[in-house]
């Protein structure tokens, strides 16, 4: 998102490496009155990615939600998705527009943002009403070599009507689509309300400023807590699941030695704790723990010790 004229903190931006190096929000809150659409973007985002990085089998309803302010009479109107973004140096323009049967249109362009070059045509693609896919390719993927046009040319022949081209170049291992592969898999992250992130927790256990930043931010956001703190303890089996038959104990135990360093594996959390068994550099397993205090529970602590 494109940051406001103040300049109170530079260092929450980031330059965008084309249109004059505009500066972009390094991360944004969406805040907004209930039904006022901020979980609907959110799934928009979410079913789009899913959709790309997800291969789907053929003949069955594009499950795509129409926008619930056209009028009835509309609400077979296609719905469109569109990303521009940056990563490994140049700049994506990608996008779609599908209903419930086809993909209507689709389309990938990029650019070198060092050369500040004008944007490459990755393809473009059309499907009509009678179910006939048309994808042209252009020269940031043909041009590349004559083995790599016939096999851009074999996929476009295959492209479904209700499968995205783009999804179907990653599938099948497209070199110059892998940078949109990784970006839409690893680089945009979209937590709802509800979601569990237990990536955080090492980072929460490490660095102390992240751990204040993110209890700042949950105060400074209404929700009533107050503070949060983590804890690490070495995995004991018994410990952490003591309804474990032994038979299923001596499984447990087995798994979790054999996990590689960085792995996790995420326990039973509640609203309060989350907790993650984490195998560290040294091939210990280690449980992070989460917990968030809310102010009322403090109150009535304190209010209990006065008593």
């Amino acid at each position: 998102m494109s940051s406001t004229v103040g300049g109170a903190h530079p260092t929450h931006l980031v330059a965008y490496p084309r249109d004059g190096g505009k500066p972009l929000l390094r991360a944004a809150a969406i805040f907004g009155a209930n039904a006022s659409g901020k979980s609907n973007l959110l799934r928009a985002m979410l079913f789009a990615r899913d959709r790309i990085l997800t291969a789907t089998p053929s003949a069955v309803t594009i499950p795509v939600r129409p926008f619930r302010l056209f009028a009835s009479a509309q609400n077979d109107r296609p719905s469109k998705f569109r990303f521009v973004f940056s990563t490994g140096g140049r700049t994506y323009d990608y996008g779609f527009v599908m209903d419930r049967e086809r993909i209507h249109e689709e389309w990938l362009f990029g650019a070198d943002d060092a050369k500040r070059a004008r944007e490459q045509r990755y393809f473009e693609r059309v499907t009509s009403t009678d179910l006939k896919t048309t994808v042209e390719v252009g020269a940031a993927l043909n041009g590349r070599s004559r083995r790599l046009s016939q096999w851009m040319a074999l996929i476009s022949e295959s492209t479904r009507y209700d499968q995205l081209f783009l999804t179907e170049g990653i599938q099948r291992g497209i070199a110059p689509l892998e940078p949109i592969r990784v970006w839409f898999r690893d680089v945009l992250r979209i937590f709802r309300a509800e979601d569990r992130e237990p990536r955080s927790l090492p980072q929460m256990q490490m660095y102390k400023p992240f751990r204040d930043f993110s209890a700042r931010i949950l105060r400074e956001a209404g929700m009533g807590i107050d503070r949060v703190s983590t804890r690490e303890e070495p995995f004991d089996v018994r410990r952490h699941f003591p309804a474990a038959t032994l038979e299923i104990a001596a499984e447990l135990e087995e798994a979790i030695a054999n996990l590689p360093p960085g792995k996790m594996i995420s326990l039973e959390s509640n609203a309060r704790e989350q907790r993650v068994i984490l195998c560290n550099a040294a091939g210990e397993a280690r449980v992070l723990s989460f917990q968030m205090e809310h102010r009322s529970e403090r109150a009535l602590r304190s209010h209990s010790i006065q008593w």
